[in-house]
């Protein structure tokens, strides 16, 4: 049939992946500098926690706890779709 011709084609899951990605750059900008900074290392950039720690300066407990709350201000905002404010 023609319908399964294009199946596996749809165009919404990249612009609504544009509007997340936007969403998220703007909650991040949110975030207080030392959170965004270890956020931006582990999540963004991929660095391991201790890589992270080193880049830093900071014990790696800091930079666990500073993504611990900088994960979760994140999902609170994006949660909320509460970044038009």
């Amino acid at each position: 049939s023609e319908a399964g011709e294009n199946i596996g084609y749809d165009p919404r899951p990249a612009a609504d992946a544009a509007i997340d990605l936007r969403m998220a750059m703007a909650a991040m900008q949110r975030l207080p500098e030392e959170q965004r900074e270890v956020v931006a290392l582990i999540l963004i950039d991929g660095f391991g926690y201790r890589e992270a720690a080193e880049i830093l300066d900071q014990p790696i407990g800091t930079v666990s706890s500073r993504l611990a709350r900088g994960r979760q201000a994140l999902l609170t905002m994006l949660g909320e779709g509460g970044l038009n404010d």
